[in-house]
């Protein structure tokens, strides 16, 4: 159960859709029907036979004939996605008892947090031990359930011994011994990926071939661990390549709420047929408001004013914030970090949380915390979460599991600056650089190994390694599609501003929009000032107080409050600043700014 890191892999070619693929566009297409109810050619050796098209029909074919390659493809996909109740929540009414009966292949749950994941894999083993008896060993059908965090270990075994009774894991022995009298056991086993990468880095073949020999179902759970984790965990690549090896001869389903790069490289492959998709709509969110903050003086403004009756949890983006939060909070607050950490670990988590409740009024974590831990405390009412990248957001909103419909959080999102957003591109291409210098080849290759930093930006640490056995480089598949990932979402921030581009990421996994927290006395402030001509100094000032900007020390500080900061702050209250020159009155000729109405 330790979590090991560092990866190997094999070179990647450039992927890209093909343009004309007969034979697979006729599997999918035969899904439908009559291929020309869709209006689109089939390959030359079926001849296209004319059918009657009502207006709707033709108007539908049409606009297909309008779509690119691309999205033409992608509309046949989503056609053929498995049909599922109009009120589907969960994963367990998805795929019901249809799961027994899936064959060798790959299988997508996208499924949000809370949404029974793991509830689902349970009832297959509960199905899969009925259905077999107990002293009949050649017919059992065994699980093989991989999972990302030592904590989501624990979560999964304490659900599947299913004895009602809270064990502390620190217990090995006992842990182990309520595993052995536990017949469920006998048809699953719980390990993490990190063991997994551990088993196929020493002996590959033997690996493969103890999985092969041993389980019928292969389950992925937190699939997005392969790529999330690639940033700092060097051999995810490595659990990786090890399951897909199994796809082939093994029912493997991979699980997770935010794996949407893991499932675009695969429809881009076409190696995930869409029958094998099961997509479950997102519920509402408990987060009742959504607040924004960009400096360290604002989130400890806003902690110091939450009721003293009212639990915190604080995501933060490393171990050294955690050591300056307890320089100002002390005992009044636990503090978690990975047990891997360079730096050493901090409080243990059965400090932290005992039983799915805080033991302490605030929890400062770092990522660690955001898969494995079930937090079902109604008196958890706030959450911060300073991480920037979509999929970490998503999921550390996940921790927290209302236990009622009126157990909701107020959720705090740590903004950046254009200038902090500058770096993050910069940084992605400058670590996707050897892969990529490395696939092109020729000239580009002989430069990249020309530079005085070759040596330092090629290891295990790097999208490129060469394996000194077999003298050769290979790509790290999983790092590399990490920073490509973390480019296109630091570019669209950049081009849409951290605010909106966050929300429009989130906002299908929090179930639809949630509404921004509005201040009383801005929205005072604003009816008293509004459309009145001010000199900028002036109304700039105002307006940073009573928005409570606070200037600070530090990176952050860098970004210059100015009207685009103000206006973002503005938007949700519907107003705007705009600069206009006075031709009578008071400021009669002075460039003055105004309050007025968004049109």
């Amino acid at each position: 159960m330790t979590e090991e890191t560092n990866v190997t892999t094999t070179p990647m070619q450039p992927v890209s859709l093909p343009k004309n693929k007969p034979n697979d566009a006729l599997s999918i297409l035969a899904l439908f029907g009559d291929l020309t109810d869709i209006g689109l050619d089939p390959c030359e050796e079926l001849p296209r036979v004319p059918a009657p098209m009502t207006k709707p029909q033709a108007a539908e074919q049409e606009m297909i004939w309008s779509l690119d390659d691309i999205r033409r493809e992608e509309m046949l996909f989503e056609r053929a996605l498995p049909a599922l109740p109009e009120d589907t929540r969960y994963v367990s009414q998805a795929i019901g008892d249809i799961i027994q009966s899936w064959g060798v292949g790959r299988y997508v749950i996208d499924a949000g947090t809370g949404a029974g994941k793991t509830t689902a894999i349970i009832d297959l083993l509960k199905k899969n031990m009925t259905s077999c008896p107990r002293f009949n060993v050649g017919d059992r059908k065994r699980i093989l359930y991989l999972c990302n965090r030592k904590t989501l270990w624990e979560q999964i075994v304490q659900a599947i011994l299913a004895d009602g009774v809270e064990r502390d894991f620190r217990d090995t022995d006992l842990i182990r011994l309520a595993m052995i009298e536990c017949l469920s056991f006998e048809f699953v086993e719980v390990q993490t990926y990190q063991k997994l990468q551990k088993d196929y880095q020493e002996n590959p073949e033997k690996t493969l071939e103890h999985i092969k020999n041993s389980y019928t179902y292969i389950v992925c759970d937190e699939a997005h661990y392969f790529v999330n984790d690639a940033k700092f965990n060097h051999k995810t690549n490595m659990a990786y390549q090890c399951v897909e090896q199994l796809v082939s001869c093994k029912t493997v389903i991979y699980m997770s709420a935010t794996m949407d790069f893991l499932i675009q490289k695969w429809k881009e492959e076409g190696t995930l047929p869409p029958e094998n998709y099961y997509r479950i709509p997102r519920r509402k969110s408990s987060v009742s408001e959504i607040r924004f903050y960009y400096r360290d003086a604002e989130r400890k403004a806003l902690l110091d004013s939450i009721p003293p009756d009212e639990k915190v949890i604080v995501f933060v983006s490393s171990r050294a914030t955690l050591e300056k939060m307890k320089l100002i909070y002390g005992d009044a607050a636990s503090y978690y970090c990975s047990d891997h950490n360079k730096s050493g670990a901090m409080d243990t988590l059965y400090d932290c949380v005992r039983h799915g409740k805080l033991l302490k009024r605030i929890l400062f974590t770092t990522t660690v915390f955001y898969n494995g831990v079930d937090i079902k405390d109604e008196t958890v009412k706030h959450i911060f979460i300073e991480q920037w990248l979509p999929m970490e957001v998503i999921q550390e909103i996940g921790r927290k599991r209302p236990v009622s419909e009126q157990d909701i959080f107020k959720l705090y999102l740590r903004g950046k600056g254009k200038r902090e957003l500058e770096t993050c591109p910069k940084e992605a291409t400058y670590n996707l650089e050897p892969a990529l210098c490395y696939r092109a080849g020729g000239e580009t290759w002989e430069k990249f190994l020309a530079a005085p930093d070759v040596n330092e930006r090629i290891g295990e640490e790097s999208t490129l390694y060469y394996d000194h056995r077999t003298k050769e480089y290979h790509i790290n598949e999983m790092k590399e599609m990490f920073f490509q990932y973390q480019k296109s979402v630091a570019l669209k921030m950049l081009q849409d501003g951290y605010h909106d581009a966050i929300l429009s990421m989130i906002r299908g996994d929090l179930g639809g929009p949630v509404p921004e927290h509005k201040s009383d006395n801005v929205s005072a402030y604003i009816a008293e000032h509004l459309n009145e001509p001010m000199l900028k100094d002036e109304l700039k000032a105002a307006l940073i107080r009573v928005l409570n900007i606070v200037p600070a020390k530090g990176r952050s500080s860098q970004e210059t409050i100015g009207k685009l900061l103000l206006n973002r702050e503005l938007q949700k209250y519907g107003v705007e600043i705009i600069t206009t020159r006075e031709t009578a009155g008071k400021w009669r000729f002075k460039t003055v700014w105004m309050l007025v109405e968004l049109k």
